[in-house]
This record gives structure tokens, sequence and C-alpha cells, in this order.
């Protein structure tokens, strides 16, 4: 069993355990020397909401966090649901090249790519939607 210590005055504002163990503050150390952009300026973060009355038929395709196989990012499983009985968490859009990530239960690491087959399906509001990505921007 390992153990580290640190001082009252190098808390930032978490009790996260993790982000004070001496690994993880030489590579947060490190990374911080390497020029790089901000998340939000390479991508877009999608907004586009589902307008139930306007997609699907009577049943829509549903992609729910728990169904991201973690290791390799497939879906293992999209639920059908009658409108009727949509989660109130079933409102965002994906599209092809989207990456979803998950902003519930983040430690899960659920990251996934949409192909074109899951283009317009609906997913859980506990995504992120990126979209657009744009590595050189201007």
């Amino acid at each position: 069993m390992q153990c580290f210590v640190v001082w009252s005055n190098e808390i930032e504002g978490r009790l996260d355990p993790n982000l004070y163990e001496p690994k993880y503050k030489k590579l947060s150390t490190n990374l911080k020397k390497i020029k790089c952009q901000e998340l939000g300026d390479i991508i877009a973060f999608s907004n586009e909401t589902w307008e139930q009355k306007t997609f699907f038929g009577d049943k829509f395709p549903y992609i729910e966090i728990s169904e991201i196989d973690v290791i390799s990012g497939e879906i293992r499983n999209i639920i059908y649901y009658d409108k009727k009985e949509a989660p109130s968490r079933a409102r965002m859009v994906v599209r092809e090249d989207d990456i979803i990530v998950s902003t519930t239960r983040p430690h899960r690491g659920a990251i996934s790519l949409i192909d074109k087959s899951k283009d317009g399906f609906i997913a859980s509001t506990g995504f992120a939607v990126l979209r657009e990505l744009n590595l050189n921007p201007a």
C-alpha cells in the first residue's frame, strides 16, 4: 500500500486523492510545459437536441452511457424506446464523426466515435457531443 502526504496549502479546491498522487502531479507539471491549445479552440460542442415530433416513428434509437464499452469505445447495444417512454435525458442528436464523452460518471471513461450507421441517433444528455474537430485553428 502506498501513502503520500499533501500539505494543506497545496490543495486546490478538490479533495480527490488521485489529483495529488505524486505520479499524476508530475505528469500534470510536464503537460503544462507543452504548448497546447484549449479543447474549446479545436472542437465545437454540439447542442443539437431532439424534436420528438419530427424525428422517427413510434420508436427511437437511444445511446446510453452504460452501453459504451470503455476498452474499445464500441456501443454495445442500442436501446429502442417508444417515444411515449422516452427517458427525460434522451435529448442529444448525434451525427457521423461526432465523439461522445460521458460527463456523467466520467470515471468510467465512456467515449465513442459515432459511425455512419448511428447518424441521427439520440444520446443521453449525460454525454458531451464533440463535433467539428479543427486541428489547425486560425
